[in-house]
């Protein structure tokens, strides 16, 4: 019997793996957290952004800076 190895994909993200993922720095994903704009879950002392809120957060910014350049 071949063993198949499925890839699942993460629907939360730690802070250390948003700041990964995105290229951000520490600093900017916790003041966007503390400024409201990008949401959190907080489980015990981990704090975790929902895969969605990320990426809506930053298509708000793609087009935000679309809308600026017009």
């Amino acid at each position: 019997m071949a063993s198949r190895t499925e890839t699942i994909a993460p629907i939360s993200l730690s802070i250390a793996d948003v700041v990964a993922s995105t290229g951000l720095g520490r600093t900017k994903v916790y003041a966007a957290i503390r400024d409201g704009e990008l949401a959190i879950v907080k489980i015990g002392k981990r704090s975790l952004v929902l895969d969605e809120d990320l990426r809506a957060w930053l298509r708000r910014h793609r087009f935000a800076r679309e809308a600026d350049a017009k």
